[in-house]
């Protein structure tokens, strides 16, 4: 219901774009003059050779980036998502700590996104330009959208570790990859996107890099997302709250 009043309202919506201005300024000041430096890296270069060789490959698949609606068709609902999600856990935290552990990299994996932001999500994305959000269209929101309510992240201290998350995750994709490169690792997945944001930072200012993938033998094709960190940007957001 606020979605709509909000989008009838000149002054409400000024209102909100100036406290986002303002919020998001800060943010840009305390991520630019870091992400600078980060750049800086020697091993910069080589990691953006690779991202983009690898996001070319993906490039045919980025349509298969989205939650498996019902059999009968219809928007997926939020609840069954979850659900889906709940059962991966144990797989894919397992997965993300083994992987961690071959680059060198320290891993978290956090609880399931909650149904706020999810909702938050749902009523606010516009797939397109000239299309209407989530909740301005007829019938219930869709959660097939969203690809982060499984989610972990690797933090990595330099670029090299970055490149080597990478390349150890290309090699379990069973058409791109080769196992025998993998480290020991046997688990086949199907990388779907990859989004580039030390190249292409948020609007706030915040960079890394998200990876988007699937368990290749997982009956619901359950998307799940994980987010490369570089050490220097996370102490910023950490200690710059």
């Amino acid at each position: 219901k606020v979605v709509p009043l909000i989008a009838a309202s000149d002054e409400a919506q000024r209102s909100l774009l100036d406290m986002f201005e303002e919020r998001k300024r800060g943010s840009l000041e305390q991520y630019r003059a870091i992400l600078t430096r980060t750049r800086r890296d020697n091993t910069f270069s080589e990691f953006e050779i690779v991202s983009r060789r690898l996001q070319q490959k993906l490039e045919a698949r980025r349509g298969e980036c989205v939650q498996k609606k019902p059999s009968g068709g219809g928007p997926l609902d939020f609840a069954t998502l979850r659900s889906q999600a709940g059962e991966a856990k144990p797989r894919f935290d397992k997965f993300i700590k083994a992987v961690a552990t071959k680059c060198g990299a320290t891993h978290s994996t956090p609880p399931l996104k909650g149904a706020w932001r999810a909702i938050e999500k749902m009523a606010l994305r516009v797939e397109s330009a000239g299309e209407k959000c989530g909740a301005l269209k007829d019938g219930p929101l869709d959660a097939s959208p969203l690809c982060d309510v499984l989610r972990g992240s690797l933090q990595c201290k330099d670029f090299t570790m970055l490149v080597t998350a990478l390349e150890e995750l290309k090699a379990l994709d069973s058409e791109f990859g080769d196992v025998a490169q993998a480290r020991g690792l046997t688990q086949r997945i199907r990388l779907l996107r990859i989004k580039d944001r030390f190249a292409n930072p948020t609007s706030g200012g915040w960079a890394d890099v998200l990876v988007n993938f699937v368990f290749e033998d997982d009956a619901t094709k359950h998307v799940v997302e994980l987010q490369l960190q570089h050490n220097s940007l996370l102490l910023v957001r950490k200690e710059g709250g």
